[in-house]
């Protein structure tokens, strides 16, 4: 079964934050696009930010 969570509920940096969900054992996760170190909110989306989001999900 797919368990999913909003990334709201753990505020705290992105990579943090995703380290923390996966520990919880969710495997799907609608992003909320604040996170304390980096902003992913419309305007701030550049290709430095995904490429820097895309690393730090995939370590965790």
């Amino acid at each position: 079964m797919q368990l999913s969570i909003f990334s709201g509920y753990f505020p705290y940096g992105l990579e943090e934050s995703a380290k923390k969900i996966r520990s919880h054992g969710f495997n799907t996760v609608q992003l909320d696009p604040h996170f304390k170190d980096i902003d992913l909110s419309h305007g701030n989306l550049t290709a430095a930010n995904c490429k820097k989001s895309a690393r730090y999900v995939s370590r965790a």
